[in-house]
């Protein structure tokens, strides 16, 4: 299986980056691009899975709660 290598740039110079480093950028990629899709469908199942993606929401049931308060104080403006 081939793996693709991410590199840093800047100041000239490029660099490999480490698995692991690699990985969680990857993972915030993908936290960013469900983010955009939640604002273009308004999805809360998108909004929800955004969220879990967050590594300081631990509990879908949390980011459940986010989501339908948000949702609530938009809805008073």
């Amino acid at each position: 299986m081939s793996q693709k290598v991410l590199t840093l740039m800047g100041a000239g110079s490029t660099a490999a980056l480490s698995a692991g480093f690699a990985t969680v950028l990857t993972q915030r990629i993908n936290q960013r691009k469900t983010t955009f899709d939640v604002a273009m469908t308004q999805s809360r199942d998108l909004a929800m899975q955004a969220l879990y993606l967050d590594p300081l929401v631990k509990e879908l049931s949390a980011a459940a709660g986010i989501v339908d308060d948000s949702t609530a104080l938009v809805k008073k403006t």
